[in-house]
């Protein structure tokens, strides 16, 4: 059981919460059902500079947001809290552990996006909670797939989805009220 798990885990195609345990994983033909049909919470997480002028970035590999740059961030599970999430997240996309009593509250955010990893004709929607977190040292990322390359960028950076942009805006201004 645990080979077939690993398995799992190295394919995109599969959900990514089943890693953390078993029981969290959805077969893909139900999960497609899902998206097809509801809005799924999901819980982003953006990485900050010490100074929160500079984010750390990830360039998706996959539909939704293919080729653009993007928070870290996935579903969150059944019974799992928001900021376990996060730092799940975290871990299992960039190798990267956070303390979870430094994340950021930014906010609740609706995504909606024409396209997702099941094809043409099945939009994605989530209800997303984003955190922030301002990073103290230069991290070592190891990238797990989903994204192709990561770099930091300026907060205000024009290429940035607006859906990104809009994000970092009410981290910014959570982080200056403080």
């Amino acid at each position: 059981m645990e080979r077939w798990r690993e398995r799992a885990c190295a394919c995109h195609f599969f959900t990514k919460v089943y890693c953390s345990k078993m029981a969290d994983w959805i077969p893909e033909i139900l999960y497609r059902n899902i998206v097809k049909s509801m809005p799924i919470c999901t819980v982003d997480v953006a990485l900050f500079d010490r100074d929160a002028k500079q984010v750390l970035v990830f360039r998706r590999s996959h539909p939704p947001l293919q080729g653009c740059w993007f928070t870290l961030g996935g579903r969150l599970s059944k019974n799992e809290s928001l900021l376990d999430c996060a730092v799940r997240q975290a871990k299992a996309e960039a190798g990267l552990t956070l303390i979870a009593e430094r994340l950021i509250f930014g906010g609740a955010f609706e995504e909606v996006h024409e396209d997702s990893r099941f094809g043409p004709g099945i939009t994605y929607h989530s209800v997303n909670i984003c955190w922030g977190y301002l990073l103290t040292k230069e991290p070592e990322i190891r990238l797990d797939g989903q994204h192709d390359e990561y770099a930091w960028k300026p907060v205000d950076c024009v290429e940035f989805h607006r859906l990104l942009s809009h994000k970092l805006t009410a981290l910014q201004r959570v982080m200056r009220t403080g």
